[in-house]
C-alpha cells in the first residue's frame, strides 16, 4: 500500500484518504448544486443520501470552483478508532496550515484523548488562520462513539471563513439538532442531490445511450433521477437484448440488484464478470493483488479497459496503480458474489491476506484474514502487529482485533492472543478482563502449537511474563516466573525487556534495591534498542524513585529530564507513565516547589483508573509515592483516599512483600496527620475521574452514561460529587476548576462559532 508518512503523525497515514478522489472518465456537471454551495455562508454543510447519488462528485466538482483550499478525509471503518480518525484530520488540517507538534503528540495518547487530543485539535482547527473547507467523506462508516464526538466538536468550532462538509449515507450522529440551533446549516439530501430530466439526459448520451426524449422522461422518472440507477440502465440499454426495456426499470433497491445480476453482470464477458464479482471482496484495488487473489495475470489491462469504460471503477491515483470501486458498485457485486457460497468468500479474503502479508502490510491483512474467519492466520498477524498498534496509540484498533478472540474457548485454543489481550486489559484499567485473559491464556499454554512471532520455543515463557506482571501470587511468585520466561525466551524476543522489567520489580518488593537496579538497567538498554517503546518511561520512572530514596536528587533530576524529553504522547497519558509522574513529583516536594508537586500530584489523577490490582506491584507503588506528596503538602483528604485505594488493591493482591511494611507506615503517617488541607480534588474517584473530561464536551447526562454504559441516576450523582469536591456550583464552574487544578487541559476552551457565523 502506498503511504505518506507524516513525520509527527502517530502511524504512517494513507494517502489516498487525504485525497480528493480521482473523477471517473465523465461525469454530469451539478452546475446548480455547486452555485449553491459556492454562495453559501454557513460554516457547516451535510451532504445526506444513499449510494449513488453523487455526493462525492458534487463536493469534488465545489472544489474546481471555490477559492479556498480543501481538506479532505475519506473515512473508513478504522477510523472507529479515535486515535486513526484524529490523526487524518490533523493531517487535512495540517496541509492547509501547520500545527503544532504538541498537537500530533496528544493524539497519539488515546487513554487521554478526551482530556487531552481532542480538545487539543479543536483548539488548533478553531485557531485556523486559513479559510478551508474540510470535507468529512463517507463519514456512515465511522461507528465509533469517541471518533464522533471529536467530529462533533469540531463541527462546534468552525473558524471564521471556514466549512465543514459531512458527506454520508445517513445523518450524521454528531450532534446535528443542537448545532441546528445555534448556527446556520446548509443541508443537501437525495431531493436535491436527485438529476433533473436535462441532467439526466446529459449522463445517458455520456453513456452512450442514444434514447428518444419520451424514454429519457420515462427512465428519468422510474429511477427518480437517482444517477447510480441511471447509469446501470444506461449501461443495461447499451448492452442492448431483447429483455431490456425502459419500462422494466425502477429505482428501488431490490430491482436494482436483481437488474443488474440479470442484465448487466449477464451481458459482460463471462471473464469481466468473474474479475469485477471476485475482486469486490477488496478495499482498494491493484493489479498484482488482483492476480494473487484470481490466480491470473492480465489484471493491470483489465482494470485499465474497465476504468475507461465503468464509472463505477474508479482510479485512485495518477500513475494507474490503485483502484476501488464505486461504493453502490461493489455493494451490489459483494451481494452476488456471496450467491457463490461462503467458501469462495473465504478463499478470496484468505489469499488476499497473504498477499497483504507478504507486502509488507499486516494491518490489512488482519482485516482480510478476519473477513476469511481464519483465526489461524490472525493468531500469527495479531502477534506481528498488535504491540507497535497499541504503542502508535490505537488502542482501540488493537482491542477490536483481540475481541474477535473474546470467547474463553477460541482464547485457549489462541494463547499468544490471550496473553496479549491479557496485557492489554490490564493497561487500560479493566482488572476482571486481565483476570480471565490470563486464566484462558494458562489453560491452552501447554496444547498451543503454532508458531510464535518471536520465535521462542514455546508459548509457556511469553504466559510466564504474563503472570509475573499481574503477580496474583507475590513476589516470590514474580520472580520464578520472570526467571523460567528468562530461560526459554527466544534471544530478541520483545518479552525480554518485560521479564527483566519485572524481575528488578519482584527484587525491589523483596528489599533487594541494588538487584532491582541491576534487571532495570538490563530492561532499559533492551527498551532503547527497540526504539520508542514506552517501556523506556516506566523503567526510568523506577530507577528515578530509587534514585530519590538513596538522596541522589542529580541523578533522579537526569533521568526524568530525559523523560520528558522522549517522542510521543504527553506524560500522564498511559499507565506506563505512573511511575515518572509519582517521581516528578517527589523531586518536586524534596525540592522545596510544592506548587508543582501538587500539579504532579492532580496529573497522576488521569492515571489512577487505569493503575488497578491487575498491575498491583506499580498501582500500589504509584499511590505510595504520590500519598508521601500529598503528607508533604499536609493534605489529609488526599492521603486517605490515596490509602483507601490501596488498601483496596492489598484486599486483591494480599502478597506484596516489602510495599505491606510501606503501606502499614503509611496509615501511621496519615493518622498523626493533624495540620489539614482540604484539598478535596485529590478525593475524586476513578469513576469521577472517567465522567471529568466529558463535562467537558457539549454531550448531555444522558449521553454521558451511554458512552460509559452507566444509568443517568449514577452520572448525576457523580456529578454532584464533582461539584462538591471542586467546590463549584455548575459544570462550566467545574471545568474551569479541573483545567485550573490541571486536571483538564486548557484547550478544552475552545470558542464555539457564533451564530450566525460566516453571515
Amino acid at each position: 500500500m502506498s503511504t505518506l508518512t507524516r513525520p509527527r503523525a502517530p502511524f504512517s497515514l494513507d494517502e489516498a484518504k487525504l485525497a480528493s478522489p480521482a473523477a471517473p472518465p465523465s461525469e454530469v456537471l451539478r452546475t446548480g448544486l455547486v452555485e449553491r454551495l459556492l454562495a453559501t455562508q454557513s460554516p457547516l454543510v451535510t451532504v445526506v443520501a444513499p449510494a449513488g447519488y453523487g455526493k462525492t462528485t458534487l463536493l469534488r466538482q465545489w472544489e474546481k470552483e471555490d477559492p479556498r483550499p480543501f481538506a479532505w478525509v475519506t473515512l473508513d471503518e478504522s477510523d472507529d478508532d479515535p486515535t486513526s480518525c484524529l490523526a487524518y484530520l490533523a493531517a487535512a488540517f495540517d496541509s492547509v496550515e501547520p500545527l503544532a507538534a504538541d498537537v500530533f503528540d496528544a493524539l497519539s495518547a488515546p487513554e487521554s484523548m478526551r482530556r487531552v487530543g481532542t480538545p487539543r485539535l479543536a483548539l488548533a482547527f478553531a485557531s485556523t488562520t486559513t479559510p478551508m473547507v474540510l470535507v468529512l467523506d463517507d463519514l456512515d462508516r465511522v461507528g465509533g462513539r469517541e471518533s464522533l464526538d471529536a467530529i462533533g466538536l469540531l463541527c462546534d468550532r468552525v473558524p471564521q471563513g471556514s466549512t465543514v462538509v459531512l458527506s454520508s449515507r445517513t445523518e450524521p450522529p454528531v450532534g446535528l439538532g443542537r448545532l441546528r440551533a445555534r448556527v446556520r446549516l446548509l443541508e443537501l439530501g437525495a431531493n436535491d442531490l436527485s438529476l433533473d430530466r436535462s441532467e439526466a439526459s446529459t449522463l445517458l448520451e455520456s453513456a452512450d445511450v442514444r434514447l428518444e426524449t419520451d424514454e429519457v422522461t420515462e427512465i428519468w422518472e422510474r429511477t427518480e433521477g437517482w444517477a447510480a440507477g441511471l447509469y446501470l440502465g444506461a449501461l443495461a440499454l447499451r448492452s442492448g437484448g431483447p429483455t431490456v426495456s425502459v419500462r422494466e426499470l425502477r429505482g428501488d433497491d431490490s430491482f436494482i440488484g436483481d437488474f443488474f445480476r440479470e442484465e448487466l453482470l449477464q451481458r459482460l464477458s463471462p471473464d469481466d464478470a468473474e474479475f469485477l464479482t471476485a475482486t469486490s471482496v477488496l478495499d482498494q484495488l491493484s493489479a498484482p493483488l488482483c492476480d494473487a487473489i484470481l490466480e491470473r495475470t492480465d489484471s493491470a489491462e483489465r482494470l485499465d479497459r474497465l476504468t475507461r469504460s465503468n464509472q463505477f471503477v474508479l482510479q485512485l491515483d495518477r500513475n494507474g496503480q490503485r483502484w476501488r470501486y464505486h461504493t453502490l458498485f461493489r455493494d451490489l457485486l459483494g451481494r452476488e458474489l456471496r450467491r457463490q457460497g461462503d467458501e469462495r468468500v473465504r478463499t478470496l479474503n484468505h489469499r488476499a491476506a497473504l498477499w497483504t502479508l507478504e507486502s509488507g502490510d499486516p494491518e490489512t491483512a488482519i482485516r482480510y484474514a478476519a473477513e476469511a474467519r481464519d483465526h489461524e492466520l490472525l493468531d500469527g498477524l495479531i502477534q506481528r502487529a498488535a504491540l507497535p498498534v497499541y504503542n502508535s496509540g490505537r488502542i482501540a484498533t488493537a482491542t477490536e482485533w483481540l475481541g474477535w478472540f473474546d470467547d474463553d474457548r477460541l482464547l485457549e485454543q489462541h494463547t499468544p492472543v490471550a496473553v496479549l489481550g491479557a496485557w492489554g486489559n490490564a493497561y487500560s484499567g479493566r482488572p476482571h478482563e486481565a483476570e480471565r485473559w490470563l486464566r484462558a491464556a494458562e489453560l491452552g499454554a501447554d496444547g498451543y502449537t503454532g508458531q510464535l512471532v518471536d520465535r521462542s520455543a514455546s508459548v509457556a515463557s511469553w504466559v510466564a511474563v504474563l503472570r509475573a506482571g499481574l503477580c496474583p501470587d507475590g513476589p516470590e511468585r514474580m520472580r520464578a516466573d520472570s526467571e523460567q520466561a528468562l530461560e526459554s525466551l527466544a534471544p530478541g524476543s520483545m518479552w525480554r525487556r518485560y521479564a527483566h522489567l519485572l524481575l528488578g520489580c519482584a527484587a525491589r518488593m523483596s528489599g533487594d534495591s541494588d538487584a532491582a537496579e541491576r534487571e532495570w538497567d538490563v530492561a532499559l538498554e533492551l527498551a532503547q534498542s527497540a526504539g520508542a517503546d514506552p517501556l523506556t518511561t516506566q523503567v526510568m520512572g523506577q530507577r528515578a524513585l530509587l534514585a530519590l530514596e538513596r538522596g541522589d536528587l542529580a541523578a533522579a533530576r537526569e533521568m526524568l529530564a530525559v523523560v520528558q524529553m522522549l517522542p510521543g504522547p504527553p506524560l500522564g497519558s498511559y499507565a506506563t507513565h505512573g511511575m515518572a509522574v509519582a517521581a516528578l513529583a517527589r523531586l518536586s516536594l524534596v525540592e522545596g516547589d510544592h506548587e508543582r508537586a501538587g500539579r504532579e500530584l492532580m496529573r497522576a489523577q488521569s492515571l489512577r483508573p487505569l493503575l488497578t490490582w491487575a498491575l498491583p506491584w506499580g498501582a500500589v507503588r504509584v499511590r505510595l509515592e504520590l500519598a508521601h506528596v500529598a503528607l508533604g503538602l499536609l493534605d489529609e483528604v488526599a492521603c486517605r483516599t490515596l490509602l483507601m485505594e490501596i488498601k483496596e488493591i492489598q484486599a486483591r493482591r494480599p502478597s506484596l512483600g516489602v510495599l505491606l511494611d510501606d503501606i502499614a507506615r503509611l496509615e501511621t503517617q496519615v493518622g498523626a496527620l493533624t495540620t489539614k488541607n482540604w484539598n478535596w480534588a485529590a478525593s475524586l474517584t476513578a469513576a469521577e475521574l472517567r465522567i471529568l473530561p466529558l463535562l467537558a464536551t457539549y454531550l448531555t447526562l444522558d449521553e454521558i452514561g451511554e458512552r460509559l454504559f452507566l444509568s443517568r441516576h449514577t452520572v448525576k450523582s457523580h456529578v454532584t460529587a464533582i461539584y462538591r469536591k471542586l467546590g463549584a456550583s455548575s459544570r462550566s464552574e467545574a471545568v474551569e476548576r479541573a483545567v485550573e487544578l490541571g486536571l483538564l487541559d486548557a484547550s478544552v476552551f475552545v470558542p464555539r462559532v457564533k451564530l450566525g457565523h460566516n453571515g
